[in-house]
């Protein structure tokens, strides 16, 4: 494994997921002007995507196809920052236990951590978000197939859940603990 090029790839998914973010919420900002959304009715990525399809996107010349066209770069931003939490937890297994690891499941990745490294982050995670270790276990496994599932978001499939509000703390402490060299 060659740490410095897994370092690099995880510094290019987070500056590429921020970009993306910005976008995606210049996009929903644009829908609420637009009345397509209220703060009151939020829906998710998911949800809206289903409503509209990219078709009707394509061949419109209308705000609103515009407007969804960046509220939905939210999909490509969740296969980023997911992506990036598989390699940095990745890249701290190899740092921790000597081993590579392989494969996108978030929670199976987590649970070869040792458990010194696991409990610091539940125990951070837990605080910052004001979440429970139930919680932050529940929320580990919703958001620890977003790389497999959203990537194949054309496809016919049950609504994939996503939680930014827990997946992008996890990979900023994750960050946090990986030596640096």
């Amino acid at each position: 494994m060659n740490e410095n090029k897994l370092r690099q790839s995880i510094l290019i998914f987070d500056y590429a997921s921020k970009v993306l973010e910005k976008i995606s919420q210049d996009g929903f900002l644009e829908l609420e002007k637009q009345a397509v959304f209220d703060r009151k009715n939020r829906v998710s990525a998911t949800e809206f995507k289903t409503t509209i399809s990219f078709t009707d996107i394509e061949n419109s010349n209308h705000q609103i196809a515009e407007s969804t066209k960046k509220f939905l770069q939210i999909i490509p931003q969740a296969l980023f920052v997911s992506f990036q939490t598989e390699l940095t937890l990745k890249l701290l297994i190899y740092q921790k236990n000597n081993q590579e690891e392989r494969g996108h499941d978030l929670s199976h990745l987590f649970n070869q951590l040792n458990d010194s490294i696991k409990n610091n982050l539940i125990k951070s995670i837990t605080e910052k978000l004001n979440i429970s270790e139930d919680q932050f276990n529940k929320f580990l496994t919703t958001n620890s197939r977003i790389f497999e599932k959203w990537r194949y978001h054309h496809e016919p499939a049950d609504i994939y859940h996503l939680d930014m509000k827990f997946l992008k703390p996890f990979y900023e402490e994750l960050y946090t603990k990986i030596e640096k060299s």
